[in-house]
């Protein structure tokens, strides 16, 4: 009470009058004034093993107070007060040795707690046996632990059959069941603990094999591949049991037991290095293995060479890396087994067979293991198909006997690199500049003599294309010598031309100019021609090229055949004259033995010349050539040179006609301008008259005239004429001359000032210049350009002393003039003059 008196000293008041209580309530219970029995809510730990050493029992509940005493069963415990909610009690060996659930009490001067029953396990080390083979009879077992009770029971728990066996107490360390059969019937890993189930005592488990032979069903992953990294194999069968082993090719392996159906075996990278198939067998102790389950390793494939070969080739030798190879390990070729040769355990070859190359398309190459079911994933093999060679076409398709050696370029399809052309059946030097494009070297030597050569395509494999293109190898130009006959008249009949030389072939060909012939073969110097009439009309050119073509295009030297053509004549013009200065003029030609490509000519220059037939002709003369009055010439001469007699065409004088004038007005006192004058009949000889007055005039041409109109006209109508040659004169135009308004009236000019043109002098002398100022003084500003001096510019003029004085310069405020060198000195009148 004291300690609680000075806490309440250096507590705020309501807290010391709160702990006062707390404390007073402690001193009640303590005395047991007031107080209640105490209760147990919990033990810790509990469960506990039986035989186990010395621990502090933790008894939880309330109404505990410091002399607090437990008790274990009648046994009081060295107890240890917490707080009134917690109490330590001491477990020794000696109270934990048995089994069983003996109940825990507190008891405080309030009273007696309820119970609490603290259960004690018994514990389970060993049995013995561990096992028995399923189908045993019934076995005695023996259990080995601590804490046994004659109220011990036995408890199997294994599937389909759990049971309680009653065992036999042989001592507190060891008890013995009988089994009965019918528990050991079927393979079983059995659990099996000492227990009292009624009071919820159990011990830890302990396993019982009921070994039977295990089956193996399946194995996964199988395969697997070589080379891989370590990985665990799941088996799954029956009868398995903990402690199953899983061996690999006679290899136990490190075995996870997941159930009676389900083993894990942990298969290291070396035992998956080489490809095989491998026995899996399950073994335990005391039972004979399980029969084998076959695992296989497959070898694997990596890589190909090559990956590919021409189809209907030879046979080609391919090979393979990977992993896992063994000797018997061979290469199989779209299924079927190939020769295979062992490198190592990464490398195998094999030869594939031209028979297996036929077919065109993707083939599967593998390698599998011919001791066992192993094989690697399929790799493609690509046999290529190697076309047929095809031609589309050949550029040049032919070539002139001995004509030097040339490139013949073939384009088609499937010829590869190693594909040749070949010439009548042999081989010539091939280049491809592209896919399609294929090009010969063709030599000199092939062009010898004329005829027709086969062209093939033939790749390597000696296929060729099924095309055969024929080239053709022509003759040489002929050589002509001599023409029979060699001349006949314009307009003579049909006729046979004989044409004598050298190098003429059957099909050989006569050409005039362009024209062919129809063309007989007589010999190798000796051809005929037919010659038609229509070719030796006026129409025809008066000399024909005849040349022979020989097949293939090659063209001989050319002669000429003569045909003497009749002189043309003229017989009529219509029209036969028009007036001078027409224009648009045709005239229309009739005579005779006209040709196609006669030209008329006017006066000796040649005109547009139209060939309607033989007997006329349209000419169109330009508009100067129909300028000037008088006879005209005309003549027609042929493309043999031969002219005709002239013939006259009359271009008579003619009234001209005035239509238009531009400008037709301008005002009185204007500056000279250009008159234009628009009619018809106008010659270079026609001249404007302004009121019957002649201008200057200019000949533009039949229609249009220019002329030269003077200045400072006088205000009135002018008659505008223009006359021909022979006093032949147009009808007049009116041609205005506007008056000109009145100037305005000018204003007086005044002088404000008269001073001596420089300055610095104070007077004025005869002959000095001077500067007058004022207003109105001119009407405009100028100056004098030249000497004398003027008396008047722009119509301002100044007297000094009724002398007129020398003017520089004028304007409306200022005019620099001389001083009269006739001045006497003195005063003197200064007027200024203007308008």
């Amino acid at each position: 009470m004291r300690t609680t008196s000075v806490r309440a000293e250096l507590r705020p008041k309501s807290y010391i009058k709160m702990t006062l209580r707390v404390i007073s309530l402690s001193c009640l219970l303590a005395t047991g004034i007031w107080a209640a029995a105490p209760a147990i809510s919990g033990i810790s730990p509990d469960p506990i093993d039986a035989g186990g050493p010395y621990f502090l029992l933790t008894i939880r509940g309330i109404g505990f107070v410091p002399s607090a005493v437990a008790r274990l069963g009648a046994t009081p415990l060295d107890t240890t007060y917490v707080s009134n909610t917690e109490l330590k009690a001491a477990i020794t060996p000696a109270l934990r040795t048995l089994s069983g659930h003996p109940a825990i009490t507190v008891a405080t001067p309030a009273g007696v707690s309820n119970a609490q029953p603290l259960h004690i396990s018994p514990v389970l080390s060993s049995v013995a046996p561990s096992s028995v083979l399923a189908g045993s009879p019934a076995i005695t077992l023996t259990l080995n632990g601590i804490g046994f009770t004659a109220n011990s029971l036995v408890l199997w728990d294994a599937p389909p059959n759990p049971a309680t066996l009653t065992p036999a107490l042989v001592n507190s360390g060891k008890l013995t069941v009988v089994i009965p059969a019918n528990l050991l019937a079927i393979s079983a890993s059995a659990r099996i603990q000492v227990a009292e189930p009624a009071n919820d005592i159990y011990s830890v488990v302990v396993p019982f094999d009921v070994l039977g032979i295990p089956t193996i069903a399946s194995l996964s992953p199988n395969p697997v591949d070589a080379g891989g990294v370590f990985f665990s194999l799941t088996v799954n069968g029956n009868g398995f049991v903990p402690s199953s082993v899983v061996n690999l090719g006679g290899v136990a392996l490190d075995t996870t037991y997941l159930g009676a159906t389900q083993l894990l075996g942990a298969v290291p990278p070396e035992l998956r290095a080489l490809a095989g198939t491998y026995p899996i067998t399950v073994t335990h102790p005391g039972v004979a293995a399980s029969a084998a389950a076959f695992f296989t390793v497959s070898p694997v494939l990596f890589a190909l060479e090559p990956r590919s070969t021409p189809g209907t080739g030879p046979a080609t030798t391919i090979t393979v890396t990977g992993a896992g190879f063994t000797r018997n390990s061979v290469v199989a070729f779209n299924g079927t087994t190939l020769t295979t040769t062992y490198h190592s355990s990464a490398v195998l070859s094999a030869v594939v067979p031209a028979s297996a190359l036929l077919i065109a398309g993707p083939a599967t190459v593998q390698v599998v293991d011919s001791a066992g079911v192993g094989r690697s994933l399929p790799f493609v093999f690509t046999i290529i198909a190697i076309p047929t060679p095809t031609i589309s076409v050949i550029s040049p398709v032919s070539a002139f006997a001995l004509s030097g050696p040339f490139t013949l370029t073939v384009t088609g399809a499937g010829c590869p690199e190693e594909c040749n052309v070949h010439w009548a059946g042999v081989s010539v030097p091939t280049s491809h500049p592209t896919e399609t494009t294929i090009t010969a070297a063709v030599p000199a030597s092939l062009l010898a003599r004329p005829g027709q050569v086969s062209i093939q395509l033939v790749n390597q494999y000696g296929t060729a294309s099924k095309q055969v293109v024929t080239f053709t190898v022509y003759p040489n130009a002929a050589v002509l010598t001599s023409l029979n006959p060699p001349s006949v008249t314009t307009g003579a009949a049909a006729f046979t031309l004989t044409i004598t030389g050298s190098g003429f072939v059957p099909g050989s060909l006569t050409m005039w100019n362009d024209a062919a012939l129809p063309t007989s073969y007589l010999s190798a110097t000796q051809v005929i021609g037919f010659v038609p009439s229509d070719l030796l009309t006026l129409r025809a050119v008066i000399n024909a090229a005849i040349t022979v073509v020989n097949p293939g295009g090659a063209v001989s030297n050319a002669l000429t055949f003569a045909l003497d053509p009749p002189r043309p004549a003229i017989l009529s013009l219509t029209p036969s004259n028009a007036p001078a200065g027409s224009e648009g003029l045709e005239v229309v030609v009739t005579g005779a033995n006209f040709s196609i490509n006669c030209v008329a000519r006017w006066n000796g220059t040649a005109v547009t010349t139209t060939f309607i037939d033989t007997n006329h002709l349209k000419l169109a003369p330009t508009p100067d050539l129909l300028s000037t009055a008088g006879p005209i010439p005309i003549t027609v001469t042929n493309p043999s040179g031969l002219v005709t007699t002239a013939a006259t065409f009359g271009l008579f004088a003619a009234i001209p006609s005035v239509a238009t004038l531009s400008p037709t007005s301008v005002a009185e006192g204007a500056a000279a301008f250009t008159l234009t004058v628009n009619g018809a009949l106008f010659t270079p000889a026609s001249v404007v008259l302004w009121n019957a007055a002649a201008l200057a005039t200019t000949y533009i041409s039949a229609s249009r005239l220019t002329a030269a109109v003077p200045a400072n006209l006088t205000a009135g109508p002018i008659p505008i004429t223009v006359t021909n040659p022979g006093g032949l004169v147009s009808g007049p135009a009116s041609f205005v001359v506007a008056a000109a308004p009145p100037p305005p009236a000018a204003a007086a000019p005044t002088v404000s000032g008269v001073g001596n043109a420089f300055r610095g002098l104070p007077t004025l002398a005869p002959g000095a210049l001077i500067s007058i100022y004022g207003a109105n003084l001119s009407l405009i500003e100028a100056q004098a350009t030249s000497t004398p001096l003027p008396a008047a510019l722009a119509g301002a003029s100044v007297s000094i002393g009724r002398i007129d004085a020398p003017l520089l310069f004028v304007s409306p405020k200022q005019i620099n003039a001389q001083l009269p060198f006739e001045l006497a000195p003195g005063p003197v009148m200064l007027i200024v003059h203007h308008g």
